[in-house]
């Protein structure tokens, strides 16, 4: 069992205690974050950072 809680706000969560103790969750949620951005990292450049790139450059350039 957990020998600690978090308390946020005036709540109790042992599930977020024990999950923030287990090596496998961690390694899960890394692996997790890693494919999120395999997959959204591309998209993120297209639509949001090479136009804000090529806006720059433009300022820089006018």
């Amino acid at each position: 069992m957990v020998d600690e809680v978090i308390v946020v706000n005036d709540i109790i969560d042992i599930a977020a205690a024990e999950a923030l103790k287990d090596q496998k969750y961690a390694e899960g949620l890394a692996a997790y974050g890693d494919e999120v951005d395999r997959l959204t990292g591309p998209i993120w450049e297209k639509n949001y950072i090479r136009p804000e790139k090529e806006r720059i450059e433009i300022r820089k350039a006018g």
